[in-house]
């Protein structure tokens, strides 16, 4: 049976023997200089399936809309971060007010060759979750980017290939512990060039409401992010 524990370990061992004969570098720098294949050489899909979710207007549904034809998968990283709730001035009875967020985004793909599949690349987020930033910053996962918050957009820099806005186009619950895990989401550029998806939540899920809640809140998630890039 596959264990995460165990891979993750293995792979920072990996890079401790590699640092001790001189290397001090990361193990997993770049993908071209390890000829770690695209993301999109391997036949994995976004995970799409969530709960029923009734969104603005009455409409439900479990999943999210896949992404489109003219796209492909350019990046696939496992973020975590912090998204920041407020309650000043609101109701008790009312939900926190999403703020802003700050998330770290690593680089999957070199992680792709040595999985037996894809779930086992699943099972790695909430495990991630439960690491600090020291322990994953002196692993082998390498940060690929950033996203923070502005006027409403997720802002979004992936280093050597772009930064752009998106904005949610839709979401729905997480398939499991909806109570502690954020919600799945599908977001895109106003122009159309990106498609993100943060699915595989574990965390992130603010109170249901402010009773009893402090007037900031900070809360620990850890995803899946998927970038499709429309063809050019």
């Amino acid at each position: 049976m596959f264990s995460v524990h165990r891979f993750l370990v293995v792979i920072i061992a990996v890079l401790c023997l590699f640092q001790a004969t001189g290397g001090a570098t990361r193990l997993f720098e770049r993908r071209d200089d390890l000829k770690v294949p695209p993301v999109n050489a391997s036949d994995w899909s976004v995970p799409l399936q969530g709960s029923e979710t009734c969104q603005y207007g009455g409409r439900c549904t479990d999943s999210l809309a896949g992404p489109a034809s003219n796209t492909h998968l350019q990046a696939l990283a496992i973020g975590k971060g912090l998204l920041n709730f407020t309650c000043a001035g609101q109701d008790p009875d009312s939900a926190p007010t999403f703020v802003n967020q700050f998330t770290e985004l690593y680089n999957a793909a070199p992680l792709i060759p040595s999985l037996p599949n894809e779930d086992a690349f699943h099972l790695l987020v909430p495990t991630i979750l439960g690491y600090n930033y020291e322990r994953i910053n002196n692993g082998s996962l390498n940060c690929m980017g950033i996203i923070g918050t502005l006027d409403g957009a997720a802002v979004i820099t992936l280093f050597d290939i772009d930064t752009f806005e998106v904005y949610l186009s839709e979401h729905v619950l997480a398939p499991d512990d909806q109570g502690k895990n954020a919600i799945w989401s599908r977001s895109c550029s106003a122009d159309g060039t990106w498609e993100v998806y943060r699915v595989e939540t574990s965390g992130g899920q603010p109170p249901a409401s402010c009773q009893g809640q402090p007037a900031v809140m900070e809360i620990e998630c850890a995803a899946e992010y998927w970038f499709y890039r429309r063809a050019v």
